[in-house]
């Protein structure tokens, strides 16, 4: 299989994977805000941040070593498996001890501090299920991994539907994490059931020393990306109290499963720059263009839908008041950065390739410095004159992302940016722009089935002022079904 066959493969297994996990999500939100309070949704998502933390620590920072090793060949898939479970499996329980240390010294509830302690079990399943997926994208085999997350989330929202249907205790939903991981990790797992396993030894001892110490360089932008990322939800607990971390929480988990996009989108395209880059360096710009140009043609929508029809939204969960009341500008808010939130994504996985680790932690930890402030006083701002502190969490999320964003773009190669590509974009902000028009319009009598004709005129949009071309519709057929032939 060429080059182009294994992307686009690679693609279509991760976008296939994204669009069931859109359906489980919206299913399960559906049914979340009728059992789970705003305070008890806001003891979750403490507890989340906790365990985010913990796993970027417990990671450190191996996951792109791993997949960049693999794709070079260094050592053998199962010794880089064996090297980096025993490591994250070790530093896991390391890490259990200190949240939940750390939780009740900051005197959280006791409920909270069960949350706390079932999220650090399962930051040992979720960091052993990466470590065998990094491996997967090493081996640029996307599909594998994403049938293992595919049957992981089906488990997962099956299992929370009877949870919350069942009015089971609330540390169950929060224990079906751990269940969803470890199915991903056998998954995974059994990739390799035909593989010859070696004994553990010092030599793998040593394979996962040179993982922590290759991964400094990424555990220091992990690190850093996720105290910003979950610094605003400790920050809103603080000054809000718990409903609106709840809140926050709630529209973090949907805008979270968008999220997805440019997480798969980037783990299928970052084994390819490498090689690229080393291979042929002037395929690099192409490829880094694709991916930028794919994560503007799937946020834009995404983002349109959740600025003009959160409210409709809301009315099909039949949720409390205290939701309805809430929730309706924190979407608009998170729905009108999402846009840099995928091109931060796309541009930190070009710095990656480009083997500019070092300036892309400094963007990181400007980002973990900038955060902290921006979000005290944003979220005491909208607390005190808007009566919603989540909103200005997330626009203090929004501002820091933009200058991380603006960061990014002054550092890497001015030849990756052509005016072509500044043309682009406000191409796809017009297609976007017009399906905002037709959805706020169609939506005040029809609801959500002002979706189907906004997406319709978002295509078009797209074809006519071409931000799709013959060569995306001749990959899109390949990426349905056609054989690639081996070069």
């Amino acid at each position: 299989m060429n080059r182009s066959g294994m992307v686009a493969r690679n693609l279509v297994s991760l976008l296939a994977t994204q669009l069931v996990s859109w359906v489980l999500t919206s299913v399960v939100m559906f049914y979340l805000p009728r059992y789970v309070t705003d305070h008890q949704l806001g003891r979750i998502t403490v507890a989340d941040s906790f365990a985010a933390i913990a796993s970027a620590c417990v990671q450190m920072g191996s996951s792109t070593v791993i997949v960049m090793g693999v794709a070079q060949g260094r050592h053998r898939p199962v010794d880089y498996i064996l090297a980096a479970l025993g490591m994250r499996f070790m530093l896991s329980l390391i890490a259990l001890v200190i949240c939940v240390g750390i939780a009740a010294a900051l005197g959280y509830p006791r409920e909270t501090q069960l949350f706390v302690a079932i999220g650090g079990v399962t930051v040992a399943f979720i960091t052993a299920s990466e470590a065998v997926a990094s491996v997967l994208r090493g081996q640029e085999n996307i599909p594998r991994q994403s049938l293992a997350d595919l049957c992981a989330r089906v488990a997962g929202a099956a299992l929370m539907l009877a949870c919350l249907l069942g009015r089971r205790p609330l540390w169950m939903l929060v224990a079906v994490n751990a269940v969803s991981s470890l199915i991903a990790l056998g998954m995974n797992m059994s990739a390799f059931r035909t593989a010859v396993w070696p004994r553990p030894s010092r030599e793998h001892l040593k394979l996962a020393r040179h993982l922590a110490v290759d991964g400094l360089p990424y555990l220091s932008t992990a690190l850093f990306l996720t105290l910003y990322g979950q610094c605003g939800p400790l920050i809103l607990h603080q000054v809000s109290g718990e409903a609106a971390v709840g809140w926050l929480g709630l529209v973090r988990k949907v805008s979270g499963t968008a999220m997805f996009i440019p997480t798969l989108v980037t783990s299928a395209m970052l084994p390819t720059l490498i090689r690229l880059r080393t291979e042929n360096p002037g395929a690099f710009p192409a490829a880094v263009h694709r991916m930028i140009q794919l994560m503007l043609l799937c946020a834009a929508p995404i983002a349109i839908a959740m600025i003009c029809l959160p409210v409709r939204l809301l009315e099909l969960t039949h949720c409390p008041a205290s939701y309805l009341r809430a929730l309706p500008p924190v979407f608009m808010a998170t729905g009108t950065c999402l846009v840099i939130w995928f091109l931060t994504q796309a541009l930190g996985t070009a710095l990656v390739a480009n083997e500019q680790q070092l300036e892309l932690s400094k963007g990181a930890l400007g980002a973990a410095l900038l955060i902290g402030p921006s979000s005290v006083i944003g979220t005491w701002l909208a607390h005190h004159y808007l009566g919603n502190g989540a909103i200005g969490t997330v626009l203090a999320d929004n501002f820091t992302e933009a200058c991380m964003l603006g960061y990014y773009l002054s550092i890497l190669p001015r030849w990756l940016f052509p005016r072509e590509a500044v043309a682009y974009v406000l191409r796809v902000s017009l297609a976007a722009a017009c399906m905002g028009v037709v959805v706020f319009l169609l939506s005040q009598r029809f609801g959500l089935l002002a979706l189907g004709p906004g997406l319709l005129t978002y295509g078009m949009g797209c074809w006519s002022l071409k931000c799709v071309g013959s060569q995306d519709v001749t990959l899109l057929r390949s990426m349905l079904g056609r054989r690639f032939q081996a070069t």
